[in-house]
């Protein structure tokens, strides 16, 4: 057969299908419809608690301050997520410039490649699934801990803040693991083929379009280099370097030893996306599904927070100010806690005298006959029950969760919502009030209570070891609570006397700050502050109701009008947005009209239990209670109900709802020990004071836990035996953790100026880095030094909002807030902006990116995403179910469409294009389908009759898929770690150290006998070995041959391929790679940094050439701004965040941001031009090459590309014999075959 001329090599290639395109569509659909959901779900379960807002209470909660309270920490959360994303990118790629550089995918080079050289892929893939998954977790997590106690822990009016911080983690996480996963390199292949006469060190010199043997792309043809030098040719084809790029988007990672060449790079074919159809198929998959599960946990901590009740600054039925506070905490399995709440105009007293209430000065009072006792409870609760008859056992049906047990000489009040008992006795024999003497489990831990002589509380002591000494003044209020051990203190506080009254004038803690309080003439609370620069006022009418609150910085200056005779409020936030609330004769909320108009009512029973809510729209929910007042069942407008059922002490022991069946059981202590969801078990064994020590899981796995006497952590083994060990202060605080190898991590709380609160002051690694950590007065971070000296300075304002960032290079990032504290702007060095808009009723309006590029959204009636306006003026419209489910999402030409099963699966996906936009004819182009199990996974999929099959294991593990063409399979250890992969004969294993990390990973045919028998004189397979350092970084790796078992004598049974050296700084930045033969180092690079961690020099050593050094220059925000290579000058151009110039590139983009021109301008040549059209959803559709060829594209509901038609061919490719046209056939997610055909319509290849 004749050798093909290079022209025609890289005419093939150049007509290589990619699915660089497809693959980006698809993520553009993904983010379509997960932006939808995640902005519905938010306003959805702000609304959702503005509904429910006093429900749960005795007395009425603010309805206007929970929609501010809930509504804005969400968008908080939004915008942090903003935020968290990009300084977790800049995280990651700080970490794969570090700690991760030996596992970094090759930049380009000046290294040629050769055969046998390695080629990798990056894990953008695991990346996306971890970013997706870590964000999730991490941004829900915190986000529901908001959403559930109203940001009370913190401070009512710091929700917003914490919000912003679940964002801004949840961003982090994500950011940073798909940035780490983009450049994380997967061993994937080698150089197949190379020049039949050009060798260098003994081995062919590879060339644009020759093969390559990859494991991520196994098919044929093989893949093929599809980039190359423009100046250097080997056989007239441009000469690839490590660096390079492959058309399966692999990129060569090996190259030559000694030899140098060009540092220019064309790209001379399609390359594919870092992630194939299938990878990105499944992550925007999961990031709708994630979408999904995300609104539906912010929709459970909603319905968690209106059945908790509110704790509002302000009763915007009463017009009182509330006000909750935790001043210590240790978090034992039983909390020892003491939190206290301001009662308003209400003349209550107890241990921190009038007006404030706390959880140990809680008591019991019969009433004269004793008939009857009141419980005053530490929120300012006082239901009442009937003591008739001993030994009690009754509830308020008022308060349901609250249950009285006992007899007048020891009576319990136990919780149902803590599973707690609070014992009280007499205060002395006979007496009418009986006082607090202990609090226990179900699983015998206890706090006891005691007192002196005078009735004076003198001690609090766990039964976990802790004991607290409280000092009392003559009037019995709590001035010092100490720690008896070492006589520290913990608690301080200070009162003014007056009259008869004593009001709580400082609170000062020992891990939870200070706070300073004032009072009107009348008692009244008129103003707190803190250490900081928080200082918040109220304001009252001669009634003592709350007309006005506000700051000095702006931030909630919100008024509040009151027509008692109406039973009406109007409270106007700091925005100038109203909501009107109206009450019932008891004060609590039946009826809403947000600042927009919308009106939400409620219907409650004879004992204030709210039963049912009409949404705006009419939109009712029924909701059923049992004796108690327990939720019994939900039943939406739909149909659609959630049931429950529960034991004698309120637990939970059943649930269904139309997609989960569940069970639950519980031992005599109260501890969960078996769960039964969708026909999946676990199970749970605890210690004798209940904590967890073992977890049992579906597929008989195991995780285990142990602690010590006071209850710390000291160690966890997980399903693989391995084990980590943990040490703990006598304050439960993490100060050690010390893996399954013996490598340590030590963290320290040092005291001081700089540490007011005790906080992580310093960590300290096995290798003696140490970052350090410096706080403001309120135990902000103010500064973060890293082990070598990188410094990043932080400044918070008021309610401990993020105001400004600056890092060690001078970038400076500032926050700017409305007076709702939603964030409203960005600022970074540069003067660059993104701005959020936010209308009445606080609901993301529109944003403007970096480059001022501005999305508008608008809304429905119930707040849903109705309507996206992009940059350019074009509109994404939103269409959706009786369920409120997106069926359909429009734009000028096309449209997708989803379909769903009962249990709110997607089971299809549809394109439907029209090619008149006035006509609306639309044309079914593409449609996906999708089948579940009974446990909710994806188990096949369909497109266009191709289909792929998932499998599982019983731990919900993916181990394998099935098409067509084959099956692949990957095995786990008992704890869930990969240790092999199986795809088509092929079998890749790994092998890990104790403490999991990989240590070898070793290739072999799966039929080795009949590999044996074909190759006699080569049995060997590849293998790599590698050790880590003090801190688990990668020391060494020494890849080579090994010997499989029945080989020829000859073959060696261990073949060295030579040994790399790394070495790290103290803050994990990689400062060395050595390349080592047998018997010398062959090469060295060195590198160095800036204070921001960004390389700055790399020096490169050779032991048989010259040395060749690059520096680096950055902009203020961090873009490389110039880059000097061996004494070459090259510079890149930005505006508005989008490179203008690369070095002989230049770019042009469009309104929303893509690019539709690069020119290439090469000295001495004409310019070459490309330009590019889009269609409604990002997706590429028309190309026009330099050459004057025009290619046009169509896509499925995925993005995938279904078939490119050349309409004009280039001059030099007029032939009958020329691809015109590729049309696609796809299996479930991945591409299955593509007919191309000739310019005369006939047939040319269907692979």
């Amino acid at each position: 057969m004749t050798e093909k001329s290079a022209q025609e090599k890289l005419a093939e290639l150049d007509q290589r299908d990619s699915n660089a395109e497809t693959v980006e569509n698809i993520a553009t659909t993904g983010h379509v419809a997960s932006v939808g959901i995640t902005v519905v779900s938010m306003v959805g379960a702000t609304a959702k608690v503005g509904l429910a807002a006093a429900a749960a209470k005795t007395c009425a909660a603010g309805i206007a301050k929970a929609v501010a309270g809930f509504g804005g920490p969400l968008v908080a959360g939004l915008a942090g997520g903003m935020l968290g994303g990009w300084l977790g990118t800049k995280a990651g790629d700080w970490f794969m410039d570090t700690w991760g550089k030996d596992h970094a995918v090759s930049g380009p080079t000046d290294i040629p490649a050769c055969v046998g050289h390695h080629i990798v892929h990056n894990n953008s893939f695991l990346g996306a699934i971890g970013g997706l998954i870590g964000g999730l977790i991490v941004g829900i997590a915190v986000g529901a801990l908001v959403v559930a106690t109203g940001g009370a822990a913190l401070g009512v009016l710091a929700a917003t803040v914490a919000a912003g911080a679940g964002g801004l983690a949840g961003g982090f996480v994500g950011g940073a693991a798909m940035a780490i996963g983009s450049r994380w390199a997967s061993d994937t292949g080698e150089i197949h083929e190379g020049s039949p006469n050009v060798t260098f060190e003994g081995k062919a010199v590879a060339r644009v379009t020759d093969p390559v043997i990859c494991s991520d792309d196994p098919g044929e043809p093989l893949p093929q280099i599809a980039e190359g030098s423009k100046i250097i040719s080997v056989n007239s084809l441009p000469l690839a370097r490590k660096g390079h790029k492959i058309t399966c988007s692999a990129v060569i990672q090996d190259g030559c030893k000694t030899i140098t060449a060009d540092k220019t790079t064309g790209q001379y074919g399609p390359i594919n996306a870092d992630m194939s159809v299938t990878e990105q198929s499944i992550v925007s998959g999961l990031e709708v599904l994630t979408a999904l599960w995300g609104a539906k946990q912010l929709n459970r901590a909603a319905n968690e927070r209106i059945s908790q009740g509110f704790s509002d600054p302000v009763d915007a039925g009463t017009g009182e100010y509330l006000d909750y506070r935790t001043d210590f905490h240790w978090p034992h399995i039983l909390p020892l806690t003491l939190k206290r709440a301001y009662t308003g105009r209400h003349t209550v007293s107890g241990f921190l005298g009038t007006r404030w209430l706390c959880n140990w000065s809680q008591y019991l009072e019969f009433d004269s006959d004793g008939q009857n006792v009141t419980y005053f409870d530490a929120e300012g609760l006082c239901p009442a029950y009937s003591t008739v008859q001993e030994p009690y056992n009754c509830r308020n049906l008022l308060v349901p969760h609250y249950r009285l047990t006992g007899n007048r000489r020891r009576a319990v009040i136990f919780d149902e919502h803590t599973q707690q008992g609070y014992i009280f006795t007499p205060v002395s024999p006979g007496a009418r009030r009986l006082r607090l003497s202990a609090i226990k489990d179900r699983n015998r831990n206890e706090i006891r209570f005691l007192y002196n002589g005078v009735g004076h509380l003198t001690n609090v002591e766990h039964s976990g070891g802790l004991r607290l000494r409280v000092m009392c003044g003559p009037e019995g209020l709590i001035y010092r609570v100490s720690d008896e051990a070492d006589g520290s203190e913990l608690v301080r506080y200070d009162y003014t006397h007056h009259g008869d009254e004593w009001w709580l004038r400082d609170a000062q803690t020992r891990f939870n700050g200070t706070l300073h309080y004032t009072y009107t003439e009348q008692g009244w609370l008129n103003s707190w502050r803190d250490n900081g620069p928080t200082h918040f006022h109220l304001r009252y009418d001669d009634e003592g109701r709350v007309v006005a609150t506000g700051t000095e910085e702006g931030l909630y200056n919100d008024t509040f009008r009151y027509f008692p005779a109406e039973r009406k409020t109007e409270y106007t936030d700091a925005t100038g947005a109203v909501t009107t609330l109206w009450f019932d004769e008891t004060w609590l909320l039946i009826k809403q009209r947000d600042p927009l108009g919308r009106i939400t009512e409620w219907g409650r029973d004879e004992y204030d239990h709210p039963v049912s809510i009409r949404q705006p729209g009419g939109r009712v929910t029924q909701i059923k209670r049992d004796y108690a007042g327990r939720i019994l069942s939900e039943t939406d407008a739909d149909g659609r109900k959630r049931e429950w059922q529960r034991d004698a002490f309120g637990q939970i022991t059943a649930y269904r709802d139309h997609r989960t069946t569940a069970a639950y059981r519980y031992n005599s202590e109260g501890n969960l020990v078996h769960r039964e969801v969708n026909d999946q078990k676990w199970q749970y064994r605890y210690t004798e004071d209940g904590q967890i020590k073992e977890v049992i899981y579906p597929d008989g796995s195991r995780e285990q836990w142990a602690y010590n006497a006071q209850g710390s952590l000291t160690a966890h083994t997980d399903a693989a035996g391995r084990t980590t060990h943990y040490a703990e202060d006598r304050w439960l605080r993490l100060t050690g953790v010390t893996d399954a190898e013996g490598r340590s991590t030590h963290w320290q709380y040092r005291p001081g100026e700089s540490n007011p609160h005790e906080k992580v002051s310093a960590v300290i690694r096995a290798d003696g880095g140490a970052e350090t950590f410096r706080y403001d007065g309120e135990g902000k971070i103010a500064v973060h030094t890293g082990a070598m000296g990188q410094t990043t300075r932080y400044r918070h304002g008021a309610f401990d909002l993020l105001r400004e960032v600056e890092d060690a290079g001078g970038q400076r990032i500032v926050c700017d807030y409305d007076g709702a504290a939603r964030l409203t702007q960005l600022t970074r060095s540069g003067n660059q902006r993104w701005r959020l808009y936010y209308d009445a009723a606080g609901q993301l309006a529109g944003e403007d990116d970096w480059s001022g590029r501005r999305t508008v959204y608008r809304r429905d009636e119930q707040g849903r995403l109705a309507e996206k306006v992009r940059p350019d003026g074009s509109v994404w419209r939103y269409a959706r179910d009786e369920f409120g489910r997106v069926t359909t999402i429009t734009g000028e030409r096309q449209q997708l469409r989803y379909g769903w099963d009962r249990y709110d699966r997607m089971v299809s996906a549809e394109v439907y294009e029209c090619n008149d936009a006035t006509q609306k004819d639309y044309t079914l182009t593409s449609r996906i389908t999708l089948e579940w199990d009974d446990r909710h996974r994806l188990v096949a999929e369909e497109q266009d009759g191709q289909r792929t099959e998932y499998r599982y294991d019983e731990a919900g593990r993916l181990t394998g898929t099935k098409t067509a063409d084959g099956e692949t399979q990957r095995e786990y250890d008992a704890s869930g770690v990969l240790t092999a992969y199986r795809s088509n004969g092929h079998r890749m294993e790994f092998g890990h150290t104790r403490a999991g990390q990989e240590r070898s990973c070793r290739y072999r045919p799966e039929d080795e006998e009949s590999w044996l028998a074909q190759t006699p004189l080569n049995h060997a397979v590849y293998i790599q070995e590698q050790g880590h350092d003090a801190c688990g970084r990668t020391a060494w790796q020494r890849p080579g041959a090994e010997r499989l078992a029945g080989s020829h004598e000859s073959v060696a049974s261990w073949r060295p391929l030579g040994e790399h050296r790394y070495a790290w700084d103290k803050s994990g930045r990689l400062t060395g790679h050595e390349v080592w033969s047998k018997t010398r180092s062959e090469q060295e690079t060195r590198y160095r940094y800036d204070n921001r961690d960004q390389i700055t020099s790399v020096l490169r050593l050779n032991a048989d050439g010259p040395a060749q050094e690059e520096r680096y220059r950055y902009t203020v925000n961090e873009q490389i701004a110039e880059s000097r290579i061996n004494g070459i000058l090259s510079q890149h151009d930005y505006r508005n965040e989008c490179v203008t110039q690369a070095g002989d590139s230049r770019y042009e983009y469009d309104a929303c941001g893509r690019v539709i021109k690069r020119t290439e301008q090469k000295r001495g040549f004409r310019p070459q031009e490309w330009r590019y059209r889009w269609d409604d959803f990002d997706r590429l559709r028309e190309v026009k090459t330099p050459d004057g060829e025009v290619w046009q594209y169509r896509y499925d509901a995925f993005g995938r590309r279904t078939a490119k038609r050349n309409i004009i061919r280039a001059a030099w490719k007029q032939n009958h014999h020329t691809v015109s046209e590729v049309r696609y056939q796809w299996l479930g997610m991945a591409l299955s075959a593509s007919e191309k055909r000739y310019a005369d319509g006939s047939p040319a290849l269907r692979e």
